[in-house]
C-alpha cells in the first residue's frame, strides 16, 4: 500500500505519532547491522509539532547505542510554511543534537532561496517532476543545471530523485550533481535484502548515506525509499 494511501489518515487521526515510533525504532534496530551507513527518515508536520518529539527521538536512538550523526531526517516544504518560526526553532534543535536534516520534494511546495538560507538544512532534494523532462528538452536541462548549482553554492549535498533511466542518469552527471536516486537504481527492497544488494555494489570504503555517486553508476552507497 502507497504511504500517500494511509499517512493522511493517520496524521488526521494521531496514529502518526506510534506509526513514527516503530519506524524510528525499526530503522536503528536494521541500522544496527549497517554501522558504517546513514539511514533517512521521513518525518511527518504533524511528528515535528509534538512537543516532545525532538527527545522522544534522541530516547530512542540511544536506546540502541547510536549517534543522531548516523540518522538523516527527510522534511517536505509543507513542514516550513505553516508556522516557519516555530518550524525553524525546532530544526535547529534536531541540528544542533546531531542529526543531518534534508528538504524533500524541493520546487513543489512554497519553499524558496530563503527557506535555504533561514533554515539549517544539510541536503537538498530535488523533486521527481523536475528529472521527468531531463534530457528531453533544453529548459528542463538548464533548469537541473540551475538547481545543482543552487545547492553547490550553498554548501548542500544535492540528491536528484526519480531517476528511472540511463539517460537522465547521464544528463545528472553531465551537471555533476553527486547523488541520486530511483528506480532505475533499485526499487524499494526489505532489510534482508539489503546486505545482497550493498554486496554486489558497495565500494570498500565507508558510505555516506542515501543514493549512488552519479559520477559511478556501479557505486551504491545506499538507495533509500
Amino acid at each position: 500500500m502507497s504511504p500517500a494511501l494511509f499517512i493522511p489518515v493517520a496524521e488526521e487521526t494521531g496514529l502518526i505519532h506510534d506509526i513514527g515510533r516503530f519506524v524510528i525504532d525499526r530503522a536503528c534496530r536494521d541500522l544496527l547491522r549497517w554501522p558504517d551507513m546513514k539511514v533517512a527518515i521521513n518525518i511527518s508536520p504533524v511528528q515535528l509539532r509534538e512537543p516532545n518529539f525532538a527527545n522522544d527521538l534522541l530516547a530512542i536512538v540511544e536506546r540502541h547505542g547510536l549517534s543522531p550523526h548516523q540518522f538523516e531526517l527527510e522534511l517536505t516544504e509543507g513542514i516550513l510554511v505553516s508556522n516557519p518560526t516555530i518550524a525553524k526553532r525546532k530544526l535547529s534543535t534536531l541540528k544542533e543534537l546531531g542529526f543531518a536534516l534534508a528538504l524533500d520534494d524541493f520546487g513543489t511546495g512554497f519553499s524558496s532561496i530563503g527557506y535555504l538560507r533561514q533554515f539549517p538544512f544539510d541536503i537538498l532534494k530535488i523533486d521527481r517532476s523536475f528529472v521527468r523532462d531531463v534530457g528531453m528538452n533544453q529548459t528542463a536541462n538548464a533548469l537541473i543545471q540551475s538547481l545543482v548549482s543552487l545547492g553547490d553554492a550553498m554548501n548542500l549535498d544535492v540528491i536528484a530523485e526519480g531517476i528511472e533511466n540511463e539517460d537522465q542518469l547521464g544528463l545528472l552527471r553531465l551537471v555533476q550533481c553527486e547523488y541520486v536516486q530511483g528506480f532505475h537504481i533499485s526499487r524499494p527492497v526489505p532489510a534482508a535484502e539489503i546486505d545482497a544488494l550493498l554486496a554486489g555494489h558497495l565500494p570498500a570504503r565507508p558510505a555516506r548515506s542515501t543514493a549512488l555517486a552519479a559520477g559511478d553508476a556501479a557505486t551504491l552507497r545506499l538507495v533509500g525509499a
